[in-house]
């Protein structure tokens, strides 16, 4: 028995395979379903180089299910479906050499990978824009309705009359029973006075 290298902060889904293809370069690429750090669920390939360095291999477009794998003569292909209609899809393994036999090796040197991480990245930031926008629309209603409950309701000419009528009978009341001397009260004893 063989134990790789991982990359660290990887947690392999016990779901699904664990695939170990071996490149004419003598690299050996790992294509698990799972995590990896700051990146979303799903299948991630990465290769350990002759030298025991280890090496992400990222493919577009990114998929959260799991991958079958084949070898080719032009190269390692994964396949998966993409989409409710599960219309499946191939895509080809940058970097990796098909060996002239299975399991050999020839002494190729390894083959650069050219990153192609848009579609994760592009993935990874729309979700944390979405998360972005739906933070300040929160605040933008909170803020708004709190502008909103400050702003006093448009009243009819009746109802304001009936809101002053009530309130100027509470300040009559009010000042005939504490302020026998006040103003009001000196109306009043004018007028009953004059009759």
């Amino acid at each position: 028995m063989t134990t790789l290298n991982a990359p660290g902060g990887i947690i392999l889904f016990g779901g699904a395979q664990v695939a170990t293809r071996r490149s004419a370069d003598g690299s050996m690429y790992v294509i698990y379903t799972g995590e990896r750090p700051d990146r979303p669920f799903g299948t991630y390939i990465y290769r350990i180089l002759p030298n025991n360095r280890m090496e992400w291999v990222d493919y577009a477009p990114f998929t959260e299910t799991r991958v079958d794998t084949s070898i080719e003569a032009d190269g390692m292909y994964i396949s998966f479906p993409v989409n409710r209609d599960r219309n499946p899809a191939r895509v080809k393994i940058a970097g990796f050499i098909t060996p002239a036999y299975p399991g050999g090796t020839q002494s190729f040197q390894p083959t650069p990978v050219t990153i192609n991480a848009t579609d994760v990245d592009a993935r990874s930031s729309l979700a944390n824009l979405t998360r972005s926008v739906a933070t300040e629309l929160a605040k933008l209603r909170r803020d708004t309705d709190k502008r909103f409950a400050g702003i006093p309701k448009v009243l009819s000419e009746s109802s304001v009359r009936d809101i002053v009528w009530t309130f100027t009978k509470e300040a009559i009341y009010f000042e005939l029973t504490n302020n026998l001397q006040g103003p009001l009260a000196n109306v009043i004893r004018a007028i009953v006075g004059k009759r």
